[in-house]
Order: C-alpha cells, then sequence, then structure tokens
C-alpha cells in the first residue's frame, strides 16, 4: 500500500494508510478492531503494536481509555493532517 516513508516499516504504513482511508469514508475514527477487520488482521493486539509505533513517531494520536479518538497529526509524506508541510 504506496511508498514506504523511510521511518515507517512496512506494516506500519498499511496501517497508517487503512487509517487515513478510514476516516476519511465515514463521520468518527474507527475502533481498533474495525481497524484490524479492515487491514485483514485478526489479531488487535498486532495492529494496537503498530498503532503505538504510529503514535510514539508522531502520526497519530488517541485519547487514553476512549473509544474512537484516534486522530491523524501527519501523513507519511511530512504533510500535517491539516494539509501543512512539518
Amino acid at each position: 500500500m504506496g511508498t514506504v516513508h523511510r521511518e515507517l516499516t512496512g506494516r506500519q504504513e498499511d496501517v497508517l494508510q487503512g487509517l487515513i482511508k478510514l476516516v476519511a469514508s465515514r463521520v468518527w475514527p474507527p475502533t481498533v478492531a474495525e481497524l484490524a477487520a479492515y487491514l485483514d488482521d485478526a489479531d488487535t493486539s498486532v495492529v494496537r503494536f503498530h498503532l503505538m509505533a504510529l503514535r510514539r513517531k508522531g502520526y497519530i494520536t488517541w485519547e487514553p481509555k476512549k473509544a474512537r479518538t484516534m486522530r491523524l497529526l501527519r501523513q507519511p509524506d511530512g504533510m500535517e493532517a491539516t494539509g501543512r508541510k512539518t
């Protein structure tokens, strides 16, 4: 799925692209289970692991212990989620 950004592993890129597509197609962010289903990954703990890595790298954030709070902070091309260059 797309060109791998040098900071991201291939699977992290897949998870980020899946999140971007799901956020764009919905009114609210997906749950981890919905993202895992979209990625054809039965193990939500693996998806959660990659989401935590994306958070550490500054691509996404969320509010702990609250559902559907994932937010994109920047795109793999270095653009902020608002469209500004980081």
